[in-house]
């Protein structure tokens, strides 16, 4: 009896699964008649000749986040197949993984001890371009993620003064987190005098007094002829209160925070208040709440798992659901916002009676989490252990070249946000850049946009702006503002598109005569 074609696949996926390394799939390694199926099927995408990802097909014609969501996998697994130790991540790419950064690069950068230059191009308009370092190639090179990198040390001594004026963030944040012994060694074992006066003189300008004499008088002492000079061309340090770095995510947090709230000053109002009578607020508010209960999509890369095999072997699997479950998830997905609404309007009301909001937030953010999904929990669609806190694992937004921070990272990061939001004193831009840089941690596995907008919408009542519907027509622009803030740093186009759905919320409430 002819093998039904969901068998067929099925076995085929068995087979291919055991040679895939975080979903890469070297087409040397499977069969011709695997390949061709699975890639008819798109559960194969090329990436270059001959390397394949493995995929659920679940995703969208042109739907980036599988590729996004690989990107690094393939970079340390390809470099290694081809060069195993002769490669090494450029000096400011080495500085870009140290650091932790959450963006994907348009073109990685790449050096080798041989085979010259030449460049590879990725999907999604992303490359590779690799280029021989013979005589500079480093002699001491470190792994993060599995990807040859340069020391920090090094890598900070062989950048250029057009790092310091391009990446300011990212020179201030190295230069305070870097071990300063090992930095010393680096600049005294060097060559390039006009890298070490150019890195005493930031730490100067970083108001690092004692780490730049420590620097300069061990290079007079060495015989260096040292004039420091500053390569920063912005007017001053983001992180002058941070005297030592000990995690570059929340610095990274607080970086932006600086940085973003003078342009958010510049597009809101001032504040009208905060409310000193609640009763209307949220009489208001409950009159609205039917059209402000959108549910948003917070999505991660997929993983072929056994599981998923087995249910296409039986037939089973259907990528949009059945009907029933389809109407249960969005069911408990309903109730619970419904709850988690009840939730922030009692965090409102503490907000309403003086507390600070930063703190309240602090306070209250995982019990808003647990009433948003505790339905789903109860109706079995999700594990209990979702409720514990923060993920526990990586995620990724659809569509975005920015990836949310690891796991590890979260503690810090939340606690520099939290810092940032019980220090702030402007309403908007608690509003704004809580909203923005809570959905640019994404510091939990599912609801990051419905709880970022609870949280703008709870710090806008803190200083009696209104609250804010974000419609699903805007939507495409809503993330769009969304990932040029995560990605090219630039917040006006968000603060801009919030306080224009503050206007559009004002205006449905007074056709609808909520009053």
């Amino acid at each position: 009896m002819a093998k039904q074609h969901h068998q067929l696949l099925a076995e085929s996926l068995s087979r291919v699964k055991n040679h895939a390394n975080q979903g890469i799939i070297r087409a040397k390694d499977i069969s011709r008649v695997d390949l061709k199926r699975l890639e008819s099927d798109d559960w194969l995408t090329r990436i270059i000749r001959g390397w394949y990802l493995l995929k659920q097909p679940i995703s969208t014609k042109g739907d980036s986040t599988p590729w996004y969501s690989s990107f690094w996998n393939f970079v340390s697994i390809y470099l290694d197949y081809r060069f195993g130790k002769n490669y090494c991540l450029s000096a400011n790419a080495s500085i870009e993984l140290h650091l932790g950064s959450t963006i994907i690069p348009k073109q990685l950068l790449v050096m080798v001890n041989k085979g010259g230059t030449s460049l590879i191009k990725l999907p999604f308009h992303t490359s590779i371009l690799l280029y021989q370092e013979t005589k500079t190639f480093p002699q001491k090179i470190e792994q993060i993620n599995h990807i040859n990198v340069m020391p920090l040390p090094l890598a900070l001594h062989r950048i250029s003064h057009k790092f310091f004026q391009q990446q300011a963030n990212d020179a201030e944040i190295a230069l305070k987190y870097v071990d300063p012994l090992e930095l010393g060694r680096e600049l005294l074992g060097g060559t390039n005098i006009a890298s070490a006066n150019r890195i005493i003189g930031g730490y100067y300008f970083l108001g690092e007094q004692q780490r730049a004499k420590t620097l300069q008088d061990a290079l007079l002492a060495a015989g260096y002829q040292i004039e420091p000079t500053n390569p920063f061309i912005i007017k001053e340090p983001a992180l002058s209160s941070y005297p030592r770095i000990r995690s570059p995510y929340a610095a990274r947090i607080s970086i932006l925070w600086q940085n973003m709230r003078e342009i958010v000053l510049s597009v809101f109002p001032s504040e009208p208040g905060q409310a000193r009578i609640s009763k209307k607020y949220f009489s208001q508010l409950e009159k609205i709440f039917v059209y402000d209960a959108f549910n948003s999509l917070s999505i991660e890369g997929y993983e072929v798992s056994e599981e998923l095999i087995h249910q296409i072997a039986n037939g089973q699997w259907n990528p949009d659901h059945s009907h029933n479950d389809r109407n249960q998830i969005n069911a408990m997905a309903a109730k619970g916002y419904r709850l988690a609404f009840n939730t922030v309007k009692t965090s409102i009301e503490r907000i309403f009676h003086s507390e600070n909001s930063g703190k309240v937030l602090k306070d209250d953010l995982h019990s808003w989490y647990s009433a948003l999904f505790s339905p789903s929990v109860k109706a079995g669609i999700l594990k209990a252990e979702q409720l514990a806190g923060f993920r526990n694992q990586q995620v990724y937004i659809r569509g975005s070249m920015h990836t949310p921070l690891p796991k590890d990272a979260l503690m810090d990061a939340m606690e520099a946000y939290f810092t940032c939001l019980i220090n702030e004193p402007n309403a908007a831009v608690r509003a704004v850049l809580g909203h923005f840089i809570f959905v640019y941690i994404h510091p939990y596995l599912d609801g990051n946009g419905r709880i970022g907008r609870f949280i703008m919408n709870s710090l806008f009542a803190s200083g009696g702006f209104p609250w804010t519907i974000i419609s699903v027509t805007r939507r495409d622009e809503y993330m769009k503002t969304l990932e040029k803030a995560s990605v090219e740093q630039n917040i006006k186009p968000f603060a801009k598109f919030i306080l224009s759905e503050m206007e559009e919320t004002k205006t449905f409430a007074l056709t609808k005569k909520i009053s």
